[in-house]
């Protein structure tokens, strides 16, 4: 029973890590807002407790530059 306790565990970091490291390369390589594979990235995380929102930056620069 605690062998798959573990493995969820390990599944669910590897998971959060890899959300991450997409939102982080789509937030930082595009210049694309809200891309699908942010959103998913966004959504993983969300589902995991963490709000977090890659393209906020993006969002507010192109406002400002109206």
């Amino acid at each position: 029973m605690n062998n798959k306790k573990g493995f969820a565990t390990i599944l669910a970091l590897v998971l959060i890590v890899s959300a991450f490291g997409v939102g982080i390369f789509f937030e930082h390589k595009t210049h694309v807002i809200d891309s699908h594979f942010e959103q998913v990235a966004e959504k993983v995380l969300e589902h995991h407790g963490i709000d977090i929102d890659f393209s906020k930056d993006k969002k507010e620069a192109k406002n400002n530059g109206k």
